[in-house]
């Protein structure tokens, strides 16, 4: 089976047997630069040219190669894992309302703080070290301190224990959109509370879990009904 690859600005074009049967398009994401991220559009794919295509691929970008896709993309995960790449996370978007909240809330007291706040900058500074922490399995963090600190909102709810930040969430309106903790049987009840105070305001609550994540992944066990649909991360390392 006769397979090339031509260059086309920032991807390249996919040819099997003088046809195109697709494109790779090349992107990087500012956070995490190890790997090279791949758009995957081909409208015909055979495990026996998989591996040479992705060979070829992670020569062109030399460094590892990435790719996001749905958990229902069997077909893609099958081509990827022929070719060498190995699923490394899922990530399940949670959406989810007070009935199918199954948490209890606890007498624990939480604190609320805002960017130019002493504790704001304490809980940025522990949100990025869970960040670099959880990610490092999978795809290593390259964004500085500061970089990071620019993606927060502005608004992050906290737990103590013995004076000490031990559970954090940075929170948009109804959205957890960062989650961290240094103490798992303190973080379980934060969660509890945590999710009890967003309902109090809100109808429903949104927020992504990966499943490399511990403290994500204790939140999204306090909802029932959740869909095991998710967004699966695959990497490619060979030589």
């Amino acid at each position: 089976m006769r397979t090339e690859i031509k260059k086309y600005e920032s991807g390249y074009v996919i040819f099997v047997e003088n046809s195109c049967i697709g494109t790779v398009q090349f992107y990087d994401n500012p956070f995490q630069m190890q790997n090279c991220y791949l758009k995957i559009k081909l409208t015909y794919s055979d495990n026996k040219f998989s591996a040479w295509l992705f060979k070829e691929l992670k020569r062109e970008a030399g460094r590892p190669l990435q790719v996001m896709i749905s958990s229902a993309d069997v077909s893609l995960s099958v081509f990827l894992k022929a070719g060498g790449f190995v699923r490394k996370r899922k990530c399940y978007e949670v959406k989810a309302t007070v009935n199918d909240f199954i948490g209890h809330k606890t007498g624990m007291r939480l604190f609320s703080c805002q960017a130019g706040d002493y504790e704001y900058d304490i809980a940025c500074k522990m949100m990025y070290d869970y960040y670099v922490l959880t990610h490092k399995p999978v795809n290593e963090c390259t964004a500085d301190f500061q970089s990071f600190c620019r993606s927060l909102p502005a608004e992050a709810i906290f737990a103590e224990k013995k004076s000490a930040i031990t559970s954090l969430a940075f929170i948009d309106k109804n959205e957890i959109a960062y989650v961290c903790g240094s103490d798992k049987s303190h973080f379980q009840s934060f969660a509890c509370n945590l999710i009890a105070k967003i309902f109090e305001k809100y109808g429903e609550v949104v927020f992504e879990s990966d499943n490399c994540d511990w403290a994500a992944t204790s939140l999204r066990k306090l909802f029932k009904n959740q869909s095991e649909a998710s967004i699966d991360t695959y990497v490619y390392t060979r030589e």
